[in-house]
């Protein structure tokens, strides 16, 4: 079975607020599962989530010689 963490976890985890994840939730961005009042993330999900949001760093233009 996954891993499920509360809003609270990811918040820390991902340094940002709950009310941000809250926010991400319902605009669908990230995948939550709802057990009666609870709101709840698949740690996978989270985990594809930052991955899918990873923006890589360019190379600088400067070239030794």
């Amino acid at each position: 079975m996954a891993e499920l963490l509360d809003l609270r976890e990811v918040s820390k985890e991902l340094k940002v607020s709950i009310h941000t994840l809250r926010a991400w939730a319902y605009q669908k961005k990230i995948p939550v599962v709802r057990l009666g009042r609870r709101v709840l993330l698949k740690r996978q999900d989270v985990e594809e989530f930052v991955s899918k949001n990873r923006i890589e760093a360019k190379e600088s233009g400067m070239q030794s010689g």
